[in-house]
């Protein structure tokens, strides 16, 4: 599992954000959302050590936090999606990451939708 998202796949991302976000003073305008979710997590070893070196802490928290960011313009013909998925574990350096989970452009034209980006689709 790789802890970061190599910047070459990071650049896009920022490219579309900094493209489509309102900045002041350009005309556009549009509704931005922030959703998402948080949880935290407490995992329990109620037995007793399997070998030696293994850590002697029975419960073991970790802080999952997965915001949703949606931008959609007045007109309704952009709407941008990011989704970035962060956990933060106290005890297992593996399970501590961040990732994009989502981070979508779509178009919607007349007679055709653009879908851009990096998500999941059901």
């Amino acid at each position: 599992m790789r802890k970061f998202p190599p910047p070459a796949l990071l650049a896009p991302v920022l490219v579309m954000i900094a493209a489509w976000f309102p900045w002041p003073g350009d005309g556009r305008a549009g509704e931005l959302d922030l959703e998402g979710s948080s949880q935290i997590e407490l995992r329990v070893f109620p037995g007793s050590r399997s070998y030696q070196g293994q850590d002697k802490s029975t419960l073991s928290p970790s802080l999952v936090l997965a915001p949703e960011l949606i931008y959609e313009t007045d007109s309704g013909d952009d709407r941008f999606t990011f989704a970035p998925f962060l956990r933060i574990d106290a005890d297992d350096p593996e399970r501590t990451h961040w990732d994009s989970r989502e981070a979508i452009w779509l178009r919607q034209g007349d007679d055709w939708d653009l879908l851009a980006g990096i998500g999941k689709v059901f």
